[in-house]
């Protein structure tokens, strides 16, 4: 047994990053459909266990991590990791059901690419200098685009938004290559962790590109302005591409985004102009993006703007700055990642020929009563409604923006739950009081296969019940990014 340990403490991270992308080469390979779903989940699987293994050891154990030159722990990557690997199990179970699709010789590839994009956000969060993060990003982000245009084979409209992700993603990647390399030069150090110590020669350049950074990744999570890619791709994309792109992809940017946030708040002459940067983005994702699912006429679309207003919130809290509000922000990204996944893998029940259109969700508590009770647990926890996710984080965040005299970022908030009423109380009155007006589609055995996502969205949302061990693994990582003991 303690060999055991040793060998996670050890070998566990390294192992838990190659086991997707070792995962992925198989499935590519694999001869058939259901037989690469299996070596999908397989691997999904053992690598989400893995990674929740490695980071209750090292959050909870306070052990060091012996891992290869490029790659380090801190609070964001042990608290968020597990999430994104988890959330990429329960999807890949799920995903055969949408193996039509995609055309049949592509199929094996795109299990493979959720594996892919989980894994290149976790080598991201996991990332000990530059350029490891560039990568990690890149693959991440790569993988989400050929993922959504693949399972988009068989709905054109669905290209047209997987070409957006495409643009937009390399708009992203020109803002970030170039970010980077200025803070890289400026700064005088490669390692992220080097850089809250350096002495910084040209602050305005650094700074510049502290805010390239955020942009870029603020574009790859949809945070409102920077979200154009999201309508199209949310509403005709298929409900695979959906799920990916909304729980995996856009969570791990937000993810990747708090991290670097962690590291670049502390620099001198850096923290003031990127808080600026983070409250701003945050506001305007608030503002738009509840605006925007207030007036929405897709479902989809409904959750990918409440989305957008709840990442708006993981900023305003990582703008404090505080260990408080490190760990407002993290149980708001595990929020909004539960709520996407119970929300589009709801949506994904939804019958009839146009299941993004609002009108395919009436009475569909009353149809498919599992799916209708977890996108109205998500939609309860985006409004922020007592016992659930949602309302724990945005209650945290408001104790860190009292605390730290931030009044308008509490007023945020308050405000963003205010619009999550108008939505949120709109979608639930179409899932259980409209008539039934569309035609159920033809149902097989693998239906089951988005049970547990169903299920676990909707255990966690209601997590805040009783939320102890949640808090506690919050607050541990929220003071390590804070750089205080615990």
């Amino acid at each position: 047994m303690e060999a055991a340990l040793e060998a996670l403490r050890s070998y566990g991270l390294a192992a838990s990053l190659i086991a997707p992308f070792a995962g992925a080469a198989l499935v590519a390979l694999a001869p058939g459909v259901r037989f690469a779903w299996v070596v999908a989940c397989v691997a999904a699987i053992a690598t989400a266990a893995l990674t929740l293994a490695v980071s209750v050891q090292h959050l909870f154990g306070h052990a060091n991590t012996d891992a290869a030159a490029s790659l380090q722990t801190d609070g964001a990557s042990l608290f968020l990791t597990p999430v994104l690997a988890w959330c990429a199990a329960l999807i890949l179970i799920a995903a055969i059901k949408f193996q039509q699709e995609a055309i049949d010789r592509a199929t094996p590839l795109v299990f493979a690419l959720v594996l892919a994009t989980s894994g290149g956000w976790s080598l991201a969060l996991h990332a000990r200098d530059w350029v490891t993060l560039l990568v990690g990003v890149e693959i991440g982000a790569l993988a989400a685009v050929a993922l959504a245009a693949l399972s988009s084979e068989r709905d054109r409209g669905g290209l047209h938004g997987a070409l957006r992700l495409f643009s937009m993603g390399a708009v992203a990647s020109a803002l970030m290559l170039i970010g980077t390399a200025m803070i890289a030069r400026g700064a005088g150090v490669d390692a992220l962790a080097d850089l809250p110590m350096a002495f910084v020669r040209m602050p305005a350049l650094v700074a510049a590109g502290a805010v390239l950074v955020v942009l870029a990744l603020a574009m790859r999570a949809a945070l409102a302005p920077l979200h154009a890619w999201g309508g199209a791709l949310f509403g005709r994309g298929g409900d695979l591409a959906v799920l990916v792109v909304g729980v995996i992809a856009c969570v791990g940017a937000v993810s990747v985004l708090l991290r670097i946030a962690s590291y670049v708040l502390p620099a001198p002459a850096l923290g003031e102009t990127t808080a600026f940067t983070l409250a701003a983005i945050g506001v305007a994702s608030v503002v738009i993006g509840s605006v925007q699912a207030a007036g929405a006429v897709s479902v989809r679309r409904l959750g990918f703007y409440a989305g957008a207003a709840q990442a708006g919130c993981i900023l305003l809290a990582a703008a404090l700055g505080s260990p408080a509000g490190y760990s407002a922000a993290l149980i708001l990204t595990f929020g909004m990642a539960v709520a996407a996944l119970a929300f589009f893998a709801g949506a994904a029940a939804a019958p009839g020929e146009r299941p993004y259109a609002m009108e395919a969700i009436d009475g569909l508590g009353r149809r498919a009563p599992l799916a209708g009770a977890a996108m109205a647990a998500a939609a309860l926890s985006f409004m922020g409604a007592p016992l659930t996710i949602g309302f724990l984080g945005r209650w945290q965040l408001m104790e860190a923006s009292v605390g730290a005299d931030w009044w308008w970022a509490a007023s945020a908030g308050i405000a963003a739950s205010l619009a999550g009423v108008f939505f949120g109380g709109r979608l639930i009155e179409r899932l259980y009081f409209r008539r039934i007006v569309a035609v159920a589609a033809p149902v097989g055995a693998w239906r089951f296969s988005l049970g547990p996502a169903l299920v676990v969205g909707i255990v966690c949302v209601a997590l805040a019940v009783a939320p102890e061990v949640l808090l506690r693994a919050a607050g541990l990582a929220g003071a390590d990014l804070a750089g205080v003991a615990p």
